[in-house]
């Protein structure tokens, strides 16, 4: 019951902040100077990929790090990333994670960091694999990788396949987050272009709160 209640309360948290930042980088060192000027900018869920070196220490740095706070007295949602297998789903359970994301889906990794109490978010493309990773247990699934024509992707997949919450990834700019969200993803996952360097990363942040606001995403099935 417990992590039914945390799930819920994750999976809801996402859904209202809508843009999952997602941090890939090859010096660790890079990690801390890139997630303050995401949390200075406004963006409160943040995915440490497992591509990352010592990312698993960076996570626990920053899961247990109160400077990180928010003006309301809320922690940032700190999770994994390019998530692949049982042992790295447990560490992030382990470390005080909230969710994981995938690019693949495995039902072995998704049922054990949903029993862990961890949102899981595994990749999927096709409309038999978003099936597939949502009977698998997933809470949200990852359209990934994100076609060319997005919007009208998401919008189409919606069609059959309503009460899944869709959060596409790879290739998401100011241009395309609107339309993505309003042909029915609830929340984007953008790595490259918001995460260049650490200097532009503020006014990224607040370019693309500016290009979503007054939207509202809900998932379908609990409306």
């Amino acid at each position: 019951m417990e992590n039914s209640w945390r799930i819920e309360s994750v999976r809801d948290r996402i859904v209202a902040g809508k843009i999952i930042a997602v941090v890939r980088e090859d010096d660790p060192r890079s990690v801390p100077p890139i997630v303050r000027a995401l949390l200075e900018g406004g963006i409160r869920i943040i995915e440490i990929t497992c591509t990352t070196p010592d990312a698993f220490a960076l996570i626990g740095e920053l899961v247990a790090g109160g400077e990180y706070g928010g003006p309301d007295g809320s922690s940032p949602l700190i999770g994994a990333g390019s998530v692949r297998s049982v042992a790295e789903v447990n560490r992030v359970a382990e470390i005080g994670g909230s969710f994981a994301a995938s690019p693949i889906c495995d039902p072995a990794v998704v049922r054990s960091g949903a029993e862990r109490g961890l949102v899981m978010m595994p990749g999927a493309l096709t409309p038999n694999e978003i099936v597939s990773a949502w009977n698998a247990g997933a809470h949200i699934v990852k359209v990934f990788p994100l076609p060319e024509n997005g919007p009208d992707y998401i919008r189409a997949l919606r069609g059959p396949l309503p009460d899944i919450p869709h959060a596409p990834s790879g290739g998401i700019t100011p241009e395309n987050a609107r339309p993505l969200l309003e042909a029915g993803a609830v929340a984007l996952n953008i790595g490259s272009w918001l995460t260049p360097e650490a200097d532009s990363i503020e006014e990224r942040c607040r370019e693309i709160a500016r290009r979503i606001e007054n939207l509202e995403c809900r998932i379908k099935n609990e409306e």
